[in-house]
């Protein structure tokens, strides 16, 4: 009788100290788990930063690649592509697309007569009326030196020639301050365009017949 009370007792002791190494490895089990999932948010988290800051990056490198430093308008590289896809449009949509081209007259009399410095504030100034007077869909560019060009995607070339006699007219009303004189400056326009099928319609046969 007492060997059996001894061997229940026994195997009490033996079930209750397995009943706690087994909830001893659930709890470190679960500790684990916890701190593998908390692991993984904070990898998740890591991952998710570094992907935007690279976002963000490659859209700054874009903006430097595409952008005229001085005037911080776009450059050749911004408006060829733009110039593209507008004329691709006129293809497949007969949508119009004109251009206008303009030169400051006389810009190498502001470097030798002044600096170059003077010549730089010209240009800078320029392109204000060109970030102002514009659509927001228009897409002015210096091209390069003291040549613009500027992109009016679904105009007509006879609004396109309305716009560059207003920009003639702003600009020659522009003025720049710069060592205590007062520069003013004009520029010759050109333009072209795409036209669509009812505003070819409008111009002469001559014109047409290039269309």
């Amino acid at each position: 009788q007492h060997r059996h009370d001894d061997e229940g007792q026994l195997r009490g002791s033996v079930t209750v100290g397995l009943f706690g190494t087994i909830r001893q490895q659930v709890g470190q089990l679960r500790k684990a788990r916890d701190e593998l999932q908390n692991a993984n948010i904070t990898l998740e988290e890591r991952v998710k930063q570094r992907t935007q800051e690279l976002k963000e990056a490659m859209s700054k490198l874009e903006v430097l690649a595409s952008t005229d430093p001085l005037t911080e308008l776009p450059n050749r590289r911004a408006y060829l592509g733009r110039l593209d896809e507008a004329i691709s449009i006129w293809r497949r949509r007969d949508a119009p697309v004109s251009v206008i081209l303009l030169d400051i007259d006389l810009f190498k009399a502001f470097n030798d007569t002044y600096v170059h410095q003077a010549g730089d504030a010209v240009l800078v100034a320029l392109a204000k009326p060109l970030k102002t007077v514009l659509r927001t869909i228009d897409l002015p560019a210096r091209m390069g030196g003291e040549e613009f060009a500027v992109l009016l995607p679904g105009e007509e070339p006879t609004g396109a020639m309305n716009l560059a006699e207003r920009l003639r007219k702003e600009l020659e009303r522009s003025s720049v301050d710069y060592g205590g004189s007062k520069l003013n400056f004009t520029c010759s326009f050109g333009v072209s365009g795409l036209p669509s099928a009812n505003g070819a319609a409008e111009m002469g046969p001559e014109i047409r017949q290039q269309f």
